[in-house]
């Protein structure tokens, strides 16, 4: 038989020994998951002893934070109280909930990480521990509600540099960036063809997305910035479409030297060539960017690229494998309006320079 004595009228419990918090909630690895200890009574600044302890059994620091217990509510009068991590617990959820309150486009990730750096208290040994974890949960000074709405410039629709065209499709790159006190929550991308009706391409944090344009077809772009206080703006792009100007167009003004040439392989199937240095091509146009289509080859050279007479860039047309309908060269105006200009190509008599079209944003 064993015989056990109680002092001050304490019931006997388990040991709260380092590795005790192996439940299967601590044990957890969920991101967003947090793991709440226990701080009794709710006024004092102590781990309580039933309070679990970590590390977990793989080395993760556990608790994640600490709360108050041993709180009075209308069922718990005084001199009673509801303990455990049970009643640390609904503490640590209703600081969070504030939290949300406050800051609603938080996903709970976010929410978490904001609790452990903004509404802890270090207790116990300095820093993280296996006791405390963070700390104990202590709200910040409330601040005033934030009303303002985030500051967006953008969306720029232009074809994307580099790329290689499809036989039909062109691919462009949306660009936008928006600032806050509170910083971007998410941003929202909507795409309109035709006129028709809006359709979600992106929703998430990165500055640019992409989508496939058809040449005549008309597009509009729409962004709305979040912060985390759910404030929010919304900027709509005008209306544009993919203008083509193929190698064989009344509009490009060629010197003498061109020479064209069929290949399936090629936007529109055919492209003008030459190499002689100072051959040039000019395209007067109304939009607010253009793209320069071209072949590359092993045989192909360089030339230099002008917008409205100003030298902007010297392009490789070099490469040790055929590439067909590439975005070689884009440029774009600093208003996003259709404006007039014109760009020029001119050889630099160092091999073979294509025309296979320019695309105009007009």
């Amino acid at each position: 038989m064993l015989e056990f004595m109680v002092n001050q009228g304490n019931a006997l419990s388990h040991s709260t020994v380092a590795y005790s918090a192996t439940g299967p909630a601590a044990d957890s690895k969920s991101t967003s998951e947090v793991s709440v200890g226990a701080i009794d009574p709710w006024y004092g600044t102590t781990i309580a002893d039933y309070s679990s302890r970590g590390p977990t059994n793989d080395g993760r620091t556990k608790p994640d934070l600490s709360a108050a217990s041993c709180v009075t509510s209308s069922i718990y009068a005084a001199p009673d109280c509801f303990n455990g991590t049970s009643a640390a617990t609904p503490v640590a959820a209703g600081a969070a909930a504030l939290m949300l309150d406050q800051f609603p486009m938080m996903s709970s990730s976010q929410l978490k990480t904001s609790m452990l750096n903004n509404a802890t208290v270090d207790r116990g040994v300095t820093g993280t521990d296996n006791t405390y974890g963070r700390g104990e949960v202590i709200l910040p000074t409330p601040v005033s509600p934030d009303v303002t709405a985030p500051s967006l410039t953008g969306p720029r629709a232009t074809i994307t540099e580099g790329s290689a065209l499809g036989t039909s499709l062109v691919p462009y790159t949306v660009t936008y960036s928006g600032s806050d006190a509170s910083t971007i929550a998410r941003y929202e991308v909507d795409l309109s063809v035709n006129g028709g009706a809006w359709s979600r391409l992106y929703t998430g944090t990165a500055k640019s997305v992409s989508f496939n344009a058809t040449p005549a077809s008309r597009y509009q772009v729409r962004v709305k910035a979040y912060d985390y206080a759910a404030n929010w703006r919304m900027n709509t792009s005008r209306t544009f479409t993919v203008s083509n100007y193929g190698d064989a167009s009344a509009n490009l003004a060629y010197s003498t030297g061109w020479t064209s040439l069929s290949a399936t392989s090629a936007y529109g199937g055919a492209y003008k060539y030459a190499s002689a240095t100072n051959a040039s091509v000019r395209l007067a146009f109304t939009g607010d960017s253009v793209t320069w289509i071209a072949t590359k080859g092993a045989n192909f050279g360089s030339a230099d690229v002008y917008i409205d007479g100003v030298w902007k860039k010297t392009v490789s047309l070099y490469s040790a494998t055929t590439g067909w309908r590439k975005a070689v060269y884009t440029w774009s105006n600093t208003s996003g309006n259709a404006e007039n200009h014109a760009i020029k190509v001119v050889a630099r008599g160092d091999g073979f320079v294509a025309i296979d079209s320019f695309l105009v944003n007009s």
